[in-house]
């Protein structure tokens, strides 16, 4: 129809509408299929047992493949990933996997953070402090308002566009962190810029 030449004007602009709702339609369909997958996602799952395993090794497969995947999902993007692990933090006894998706959750956040920085930095690293595992994820962006801080692990909360951001990465990591694995998970800004996320697992 729109490539039919003798509709007429009013018609032609119909169908201008129409191929515009469909569009819109479309985005917002693809968004509520994200927030939905999130919300299957939500929670922690009480099937899942937690057993002894090596955090340090956790955090650097993890790192690479969400840096290398993010890198394929965002053309020309480019940033220094660094990785510091403490040789203190050893076996300790919590759910890989899940503590895996609460790090890919906060790393992506801090990949999407510095994209706009010159000079784009997120450091991941681990540390053995008292009776609990700290996991680090610090990057140079712009930080946080602290009118919203209070909120940033609230289910739905994003600062992303509309059509980018579902509001349910760090509330997921939260779940994960706090409920799952009986730990703390909080922000807190960086000396310089930026923020730094920090994921505390008690030991043994």
């Amino acid at each position: 129809m729109k490539e039919d030449g003798t509709n007429p004007v009013p018609i032609r602009e119909e169908i201008e509408l129409l191929i515009f709702n469909a569009e819109k339609i479309n985005e917002h369909g693809k968004r509520a299929e994200r927030i939905v997958s999130g919300m299957m996602q939500f929670g922690y799952s009480e099937q899942s047992e937690k057993r002894p395993d090596q955090v340090n090794r956790t955090v650097q497969t993890l790192c690479n493949v969400v840096y290398h995947s993010y890198v394929q999902s965002h053309m020309g993007y480019k940033c220094e990933l660094l990785i510091e692990t403490d040789p203190a933090v050893t076996t300790v006894k919590y759910i890989p996997e899940e503590i895996a998706r609460a790090l890919n959750n906060i790393m992506i956040n801090a990949f999407d953070a510095v994209k706009d920085q010159e000079n784009k930095k997120v450091i991941v690293s681990t540390k053995l402090a008292g009776n609990k595992v700290q996991i680090k994820v610090e990057d140079n962006g712009v930080g946080i308002p602290v009118s919203i801080r209070s909120k940033i692990f609230e289910p739905f909360f994003t600062t992303k566009p509309t059509l980018e951001g579902t509001g349910l990465g760090l509330s997921i990591a939260h779940e994960i962190v706090v409920k799952g694995h009986d730990g703390n998970l909080f922000y807190q800004p960086a000396a310089v810029q930026g923020s730094i996320f920090v994921m505390e697992l008690p030991v043994g």
